[in-house]
């Protein structure tokens, strides 16, 4: 939420966000967020390969506006809403993801960050 470009609060108060992905998030005490997913990358991160299924949880008052395809970062399993952005190296999504029965994502992850800090460290020489 923090990453989009405004969140409006429970009162109505708008905040400016970082402004890195193209979203509003809104808070509402009227609709509750919770449950268990599975989703689909339906494009490459730095967590997951395009195609790629994992499962994770949701919890949240709070309503983020919908991604548009050329970003968004999954597809809720089955034939679900995309959901979450994927912009660059930013992953940012409601879907709290679980890798205790899958932990390759994690290790794609810390490969990924020592990718950039090789490739980082490599143009500042």
């Amino acid at each position: 939420m923090a990453l989009g470009r405004e969140l409006v609060t429970f009162e109505g108060e708008h905040c400016v966000g970082f402004g890195l992905l193209p979203l509003v998030s809104r808070m509402g005490r009227d609709r509750l967020t919770i449950g268990f997913r599975e989703v689909e990358a339906v494009r490459t991160s730095a967590l997951l390969e395009k195609g790629q299924r994992v499962r994770g949880h949701e919890f949240h008052w709070s309503v983020a506006d919908a991604p548009p395809p050329a970003l968004a970062a999954y597809r809720v399993l089955p034939d679900g809403p995309l959901e979450g952005y994927c912009v660059g190296s930013i992953l940012g999504s409601y879907v709290h993801l679980s890798f205790a029965a899958d932990p390759a994502p994690l290790a794609r992850f810390v490969q990924s960050a020592a990718n950039a800090r090789e490739s980082g460290s490599s143009k500042s020489g």
